[in-house]
């Protein structure tokens, strides 16, 4: 075993040789390489410090960059990647994710006469968990993502008001001790209500994070008399929760606050300053509608790029035209294009965000938390840039800023010497809506990309028919969501619609081969792919939700339903 010392940065190397592997799910083959040399020649590289070398060279060794240049000599040993014509760029850091954890599988509860009861929901106060004791090496969307060139991302425990401390993470390594690039980086709070527990409403979940810090204080103030006076004094009872936010208080380490819309963002402000925290503002998705107090603070932003629907913008009820509800109807197609027009001026707000924030000089760093898919990172970020934000910008968004902001800047974020070499080989400029990533280096694992030639999967002819009105349960963490699932089908084809406690929602997608079934539901801007097997009157299957992760649902015919 080779052990490599890098910024005070322990990474085990194994001297294995894997061969080529097959990524079905996208038909991409990946080639990788541990503790490799390889030389990056002929390619045009952008370093990320404002410098860019054509024609340049960067020479990778035992998992970091040995030298980057126009008139390097090469190795021997170095594997020559040519990289004529083609964009050498750093890797992506996704500044905000939930990835690498494991959901838990929820429970099923069901009484004697068969009926399910709620789950008990997840604990919302849990600051003592670290990501880094929950990371899984083997979780397999990690592939699809760094596929999209996302090398980096700082992962959290998804749930709870209190979830915990964050990792940073490189996303390639066969154990969770090889991915950690920083195992602590900061405590988290949310705005997540809990159904059915305290605190279920959002005003709960403010005096639930008030109290806490004030529990805090005291603990913390009775500690200390402990400490001075030993005799005549009861200590304070240990609480290992409340250990864990100690430095956050003594030590002045980072507090992330999720904080998605304006209201929350002055919230978490107003929190921040009442007890003197560290903060960090994650979300802001209406940052623009709070640019002054943001620039105020001076505080660096998580940038979410799971960007709202107009209608969930604050302020966009008041530009409705409402009219009488006699006329009320289902909208045409022309009719919701041309609603959608009539929205540009809220999607300008939304995509314009990044580019509001910049103007006002407010130092943010891009992310996919807390719902959008970390793979969409970059494709999300081009439509910042086509709002205004300059690609110059959005590049250090990806790439220097978050680094800094998680005070790893001397390992992360440029193609500079002695830094990990985590970098991203594409076509064309990174920001063209056609270019596509040739090669990924992660921790100097080199991951070859290389499209196969499609096959089209052969569909059979529908064996069933589930035209009809559907009983459906869903085991979600939180417990059974049920909806009702109505289908009206044509040959291989289908459509219908979805209706739950979020609405009525139109299928997307649907089809049928042989008996087996797939359609896609959007909601809250997660596109969630139910495919599942048709027996008889029942359909058993899996919802794939994304980030949100994968769970099993479950619909019966109702009887006499066609």
């Amino acid at each position: 075993m080779n052990i490599i010392f890098n910024a005070g940065r322990f990474k085990p190397k194994k001297l294995i040789y894997l061969s080529l592997f097959v990524l079905i799910p996208s038909l991409t083959v990946y080639s990788q390489q541990f503790g490799g040399v390889y030389a990056i020649k002929g390619g045009i590289i952008v370093k990320g410090t404002g410098e860019k070398i054509e024609n340049g060279i960067v020479l990778i060794r035992d998992g970091l960059i040995e030298a980057v240049g126009k008139y390097i000599q090469i190795p021997e040993d170095a594997e020559i990647i040519n990289a004529e014509s083609l964009y050498v760029y750093p890797g992506l850091i996704d500044a905000h994710t939930n990835i690498a954890i494991p959901r838990k599988k929820p429970e099923v509860r069901r009484t004697q006469a068969g009926r399910t009861t709620p789950r008990e929901p997840e604990p919302a106060f849990t600051p003592e968990k670290k990501a880094v004791d929950l990371i899984k090496a083997d979780n397999k969307s990690l592939k699809k993502i760094v596929e999209s060139g996302v090398t980096t991302a700082l992962t959290v425990n998804p749930t709870g008001v209190f979830p915990g401390t964050s990792a940073l993470i490189n996303l390639r390594g066969e154990t969770p001790g090889e991915m950690i690039v920083k195992p602590l980086v900061a405590q988290h709070i949310t705005y997540a209500i809990r159904r059915g527990a305290y605190p279920s409403t959002l005003m709960g979940v403010v005096a639930f994070q008030r109290q806490t810090f004030l529990d805090l204080k005291h603990y913390i103030e009775l500690k200390n008399i402990s400490k001075i006076t030993t005799r005549g004094w009861k200590r304070p009872d240990y609480d290992g929760k409340l250990e864990a936010l100690i430095p956050v208080f003594e030590n002045n380490f980072p507090v992330i606050i999720n904080a998605m819309k304006e209201n929350d963002i002055i919230r978490a402000v107003k929190l921040a300053r009442e007890f003197n925290l560290n903060y960090i503002i994650s979300g802001a998705v209406e940052g623009y509608r709070t640019v002054e107090l943001l620039k105020r603070e001076g505080k660096p932003v998580l940038l979410s790029l799971d960007f709202p629907e107009p209608m969930q913008v604050t302020g966009y009820s008041f530009a409705l035209k409402v009219k009488p509800p006699e006329v009320e109807k289902k909208p045409s197609k022309e009719e919701e294009k041309k609603k959608e027009k009539e929205d540009k001026e809220f999607w300008d707000l939304i995509y314009g965000n990044a580019a509001t924030l910049y103007q006002a000089g407010i130092k943010f760093a891009f992310c996919s938390a807390p719902k959008s898919k970390p793979e969409k990172l970059l494709e999300n970020v081009r439509k910042t840039v086509e709002h205004g934000l300059p690609k110059d910008e959005a590049l250090k968004a990806l790439t220097v800023n978050p680094a800094k902001i998680f005070g790893v800047e001397e390992e992360l974020g440029t193609i500079e010497e002695g830094k990990i070499a985590n970098i991203i080989v594409c076509d064309k400029e990174i920001f063209d809506k056609k270019c596509k990533m040739r090669y990924v280096f992660v921790d100097g694992k080199k991951i070859e990309i290389v499209k196969k030639p499609e096959k089209k999967k052969k569909e059979e002819t529908a064996k069933v028919d589930v035209s009809g009105e559907w009983d459906v349960e869903i085991e979600t963490p939180d417990g059974i969501m049920s909806a009702t699932l109505i289908i009206n089908q044509s040959g291989n084809e289908f459509s219908g619609t979805f209706s739950s406690e979020m609405g009525d929602i139109e299928l997307q997608n649907g089809k049928i081969s042989g008996n087996e079934i797939e359609f896609v539901v959007t909601a809250g801007g997660i596109e969630a792919t139910f495919s599942g097997t048709v027996k008889g009157n029942e359909i058993n299957g899996t919802v794939d939700a994304g980030p949100m992760g994968t769970v099993t649902w479950k619909a019966t015919k109702k009887p006499g339903s066609k």
